[in-house]
């Protein structure tokens, strides 16, 4: 038989994300007031993005840090959440992993929006690559659509292998 050293809880790591998550929770809702109160008015349409970008970074920032925490056993199929909620709850990791994609993929869509609108606001006027507004807008949320449908659909279609990663996750206990 083979001896596993692999530790199942590893606390150090579940210790260090709930520290980020009490760090990285008011940095983050400081920056919401911020963009919110302090953001000056010439910067009206730009703090819109900046905001749905913050607010996209928190979410996931909390999700992550505090109630989901990936545990992952690489190159092994053995992966588990050990965060303050989703650890108490029976709801089926795959549910809760393709809730976390679909974060992260909406916070990189929020980042892909700030560079379209640096990019759209440093052409001139009358450049050809200047777009309609609306057509921005069209474009950033077909993105959206998109990209959260893929992992959506590629999260589902996945066959649920929890019956066959039992005995490997038995066997490092």
């Amino acid at each position: 038989m083979i001896n596993c050293h692999l530790e199942v809880e590893p606390k150090g790591f579940i210790t260090a994300m709930y520290v980020l998550s009490a760090v990285t929770l008011p940095v983050d809702l400081f920056g919401v007031y911020c963009i919110v109160a302090k953001s000056p008015s010439i910067m009206k349409e730009y703090s819109r993005f900046l905001l749905v970008y913050q607010i996209c970074a928190t979410i996931t920032d909390t999700w992550t840090n505090l109630l989901f925490i990936p545990i992952a056993f690489l190159p092994f199929p053995i992966v588990y959440h050990a965060g303050i909620l989703f650890s108490r709850t029976e709801i089926h990791y795959s549910y809760v992993f393709i809730t976390w994609l679909c974060m992260i993929v909406t916070t990189m869509g929020s980042v892909v929006q700030l560079f379209i609108f640096r990019w759209q606001a440093m052409l001139m006027k009358d450049h050809v690559l200047r777009l309609n507004k609306k057509l921005i807008y069209a474009i950033c949320f077909t993105f959206f659509i998109l990209f959260n449908g893929a992992v959506i659909a590629a999260g589902f279609t996945m066959p649920n292998r929890i019956d066959e990663l039992k005995p490997m996750y038995m066997q490092v206990n």
